[in-house]
């Protein structure tokens, strides 16, 4: 038994070393994990409008799955009813991304076909602003503090609520491998705030999402033209060129 165990271990580390964690979870998506967690939000055209990936994982991440088992006593016995369709999940996060500038590789990774609607095209919410107000500029698409990741985060959801252009509603997909679930999610609540412990310089973030399906079944009804294949290559896409993204960020581009 020790020996089969060793064989294993030694599997695992030489396509470890060969393949690299992204490409050994999408391999056995289902036997390892790995730490990256994202949001897309996409048109009801499947383009992709707004991608975040998070620079610095959550302090948390809280998957809750309540069972939809109704469970009574009668006089004759227990009764027991149950539902097979899928059950929202809750999903909550908390942390923050601290005072320095992380690199967003996000926006280099994926062709905005909804470019137009974009945080990438300087456009934070659909709403276009009035006679008197410009949208205000940024100083980089490539590189955010922790205080412009959380307004990343607050301006997909609020896009989130909203329509499209062809007056739909956008559609919401949270890609979490830390605990091997994706999902078409909604956003429930978004809290930020500041406080001593941040020593008041950069605000932290809680937010609370609900999955109303996974993403497997909504590639099905069709209200995303990506596939799974495409999101496991995008992100180990992403590892494999953070070193090299790294040493190319200099003054000049940010």
């Amino acid at each position: 038994m020790a020996t089969f165990a060793t064989q294993v271990e030694q599997r695992y580390r030489d396509q470890l070393d060969t393949l690299g964690p992204g490409a050994l979870n999408a391999l056995y998506p289902r036997d390892f994990g790995y730490s990256f967690i994202a949001l897309e939000l996409v048109d009801s055209q499947g383009n992709t409008v707004d991608y975040f990936a998070w620079p610095i994982l959550p302090d948390e991440v809280v998957d809750v799955d309540m069972t939809l088992t109704n469970v009574r006593k009668t006089m004759f016995g227990i009764n027991v009813q149950k539902n097979q369709t899928f059950n929202p999940r809750t999903i909550t996060m908390r942390g923050d991304f601290g005072r320095k500038f992380k690199v967003l590789l996000g926006g280099n990774e994926i062709t905005f076909a909804g470019f137009g609607l974009s945080i990438a095209n300087n456009k934070f919410s659909v709403v276009s602003p009035n006679d008197l107000a410009t949208e205000p500029p940024q100083f980089s698409t490539v590189a955010k503090n922790g205080y412009g990741c959380v307004k990343m985060l607050e301006s997909i959801k609020d896009k989130s609520k909203q329509l499209d252009n062809n007056g739909r509603p956008f559609s919401l997909f949270l890609y979490n491998p830390v605990l091997g679930n994706n999902y078409q999610v909604e956003f429930v609540s978004f809290r930020q705030s500041q406080d001593k412990d941040h020593h008041n310089m950069y605000p932290a973030y809680n937010l609370q999402l609900i999955a109303v399906a996974p993403f497997e079944q909504s590639l099905r009804q069709g209200i995303k033209n990506l596939t799974v294949g495409y999101f496991q290559k995008k992100v180990n896409t992403i590892a494999s060129n953070l070193r090299g993204a790294l040493k190319s960020l200099n003054v000049a581009s940010i």
